[in-house]
């Protein structure tokens, strides 16, 4: 069996199409990939520093909250935002 070959895609949005290259395709993928990673990540580090610097939060939930974070990662920087962030907002 030889290499599969893969035709160009042609994208329309409205009235203008763009042709894009099954390799482009890949490319834009995963430049689209690393720009949600790094928001995630940002996201996890304002939500971490949030929480190590809320003087509400007695020192039992600080250390309840950071094994939260570090077990869950960005599902636990999401929770913490449901569950004390947006309380103080």
């Amino acid at each position: 069996m030889g290499a599969q070959r893969y035709a160009p895609h042609t994208v329309r949005a409205g009235d203008a199409a763009m042709t894009v290259q099954p390799g482009q395709l890949v490319q834009l993928t995963q430049e689209l990939s690393v720009v949600v990673i790094v928001f995630l990540l940002i996201f996890w580090a304002v939500m971490f520093r949030d929480m190590v610097r809320n003087d509400a939060l007695p020192d039992s939930a600080k250390t309840s909250w950071t094994l939260v974070f570090l077990l869950m990662n960005v599902f636990g920087a999401a929770i913490y935002y449901a569950v004390e962030y947006r309380k103080r907002q």
